[in-house]
């Protein structure tokens, strides 16, 4: 017997699959209806799949390339590891698609004005893609209270306690540049 929420994620289902069948101007609602399913995920890679396949159903051919190209990586990421080593997990793949998303970001620099402008939109909407699916920096008042943890946490008092502030930080903060942001803000409190 099926609870009510497999009911209502079916019919979620249907529902982007007749709005993807009845024609282009209803493809984007049923990718955000499918967006919306693959949210309840917890992992990366089936989120990625599950995008994929909802992007070739909706024929947006810069998506299916650019997740392609995603599943290609973490396959060949895969395939480096060393035998008996697991699968990446979230935070690999995550770091893999920052990566990407970096690299997208300089081939896009690099065509430069004397670049083909069709590469440099194709980058972009590459790393438009692979922004979503990287984790959103911290606002100004989250990050204010995570220092503010790790340095409860930490009991620090003076800068010579950045290092166990450090570690707390790296517990809360997943993203790099979240966590350069923090390392900023909590040496300046330190120094204070």
């Amino acid at each position: 017997m099926q609870d009510g929420s497999a009911d209502s994620a079916c019919a979620e289902r249907s529902f982007a699959a007749t709005c993807i069948m009845q024609g282009s101007g209803r493809r984007l609602r049923a990718l955000e209806v499918v967006g919306r399913l693959t949210m309840l995920q917890t992992n990366v890679r089936g989120r990625l799949r599950a995008d994929l396949k909802a992007a070739v159903r909706a024929q947006d051919s810069a998506r299916v390339a650019t997740l392609r190209l995603v599943l290609a990586a973490i396959d060949d990421a895969e395939a480096d590891l060393p035998d008996g080593e697991a699968g990446l997990d979230d935070a690999a793949v995550r770091d893999l698609i920052r990566r990407l998303h970096c690299h997208c970001e300089e081939a896009a620099a690099g065509s430069g004005v004397e670049g083909n402008a069709q590469v440099r939109e194709l980058r972009r909407a590459e790393r438009a893609v692979l922004a979503e699916y990287l984790p959103e920096p911290m606002n100004e008042a989250e990050m204010a209270l995570a220092v503010e943890q790790a340095l409860g946490a930490a009991q620090a008092r003076s800068i010579r306690d950045l290092g166990k502030t450090m570690a707390e930080l790296r517990k809360i903060c997943t993203n790099p540049e979240d966590l350069a942001r923090a390392r900023r803000e909590a040496r300046r409190r330190l120094e204070a």
